[in-house]
């Protein structure tokens, strides 16, 4: 596996975070434990946000003098106009990051919510993050997307450095759109989330929710395939993803030691992306776990 091609997903260091997760959050010793493995086996990305519960505080007693590239986001808007208010936030919540890190820079800061850029006032969270860029505080300026009308949306209103969106081998809908091609045409850096389905594609069948019944043949074929390919699960889900020649960084969701070993023993394997489009599936219900029910 190219480790340098993983970036370490943290939501669970703040937050239990998870269909397939059944563990608590992940305390600071255990954290520590995990960023020297993943560090030692040649990755160097870490992917956070404030509002993943205290994944930057941990992360920041969990350094220990490592570097690190770090992506992380900021708060949502909550307002239906963006005011100057919110935009002073913006400042606010990157200051108390870098801080609660104890880093002076991060190398990406995404707007958690992309809708927010085309609220009224949405064009001003875009030149706030300009003024940041300038003043040395981060690196790269990025969105987090959901949907090819997003990803497209984005491009035609903004000149971004970063994107983080969601691709596993049941999600299938970004790259048969076109879309990433789109992006990588504007230089864009393409972080690839939700990999393993937060988990879903990792669970043994008898372990999965019954709401998940329609797409039930989907995961069943996906298994079988990996045994036919000689595969784990976690093989041939990170595999599919890696292979996508696209993607700059392929985001995994950690909360064990044991997860990152599993994660950096895979043996890497280049996937023909076409041999696995049976598997696709269309509806977002299944897709989008912001759409799932509370498990």
């Amino acid at each position: 596996m190219n480790n340098s091609k993983l970036s370490i997903g943290t939501v669970q260091f703040g937050m239990q975070y998870g269909v397939a997760n059944n563990l608590k959050k992940t305390d600071v010793r255990h954290v520590v434990k995990i960023l020297d493995t993943a560090h030692k086996e040649g990755i160097n990305a870490l992917d956070t946000a404030p509002i993943y519960g205290n994944s930057e505080v941990v992360l920041g007693e969990a350094l220990c003098g490592q570097n690190w590239n770090i992506t992380t986001k900021i708060p949502p808007c909550e307002e239906d106009v963006v005011s100057a208010s919110y935009l002073k936030t913006i400042k606010k919540s990157l200051c108390h990051s870098l801080l609660s890190l104890g880093v002076q820079i991060v190398d990406g800061l995404l707007v958690h919510n992309c809708d927010d850029l085309f609220k009224p006032g949405g064009r001003d969270i875009f030149f706030e993050l300009k003024k940041l860029q300038s003043l040395g505080l981060i690196k790269k300026i990025g969105v987090s997307v959901y949907t090819k009308d997003q990803i497209l949306r984005v491009l035609d209103n903004f000149d971004i450095d970063l994107i983080q969106l969601p691709i596993n081998i049941l999600d299938q809908r970004l790259i048969h759109s076109g879309c990433l091609e789109k992006l990588k045409k504007k230089g864009v850096e393409i972080h690839a989330r939700s990999v393993f389905l937060q988990g879903l594609l990792l669970m043994p069948l008898n372990m999965i929710p019954d709401y998940f019944s329609p797409i039930i043949k989907n995961i069943k074929n996906f298994n079988e395939d990996a045994n036919s390919l000689s595969m784990t699960a976690l093989e041939l889900a990170l595999n599919y993803v890696v292979s996508i020649h696209e993607v700059d960084r392929v985001i995994v969701g950690v909360n064990t030691v044991q997860h990152i070993e599993d994660i950096t023993s895979c043996k890497f394997k280049e996937i023909t992306l076409k041999d696995f489009r049976g598997l696709s599936v269309k509806d977002p219900n299944f897709l989008n776990p912001s759409l799932w029910p509370s498990w």
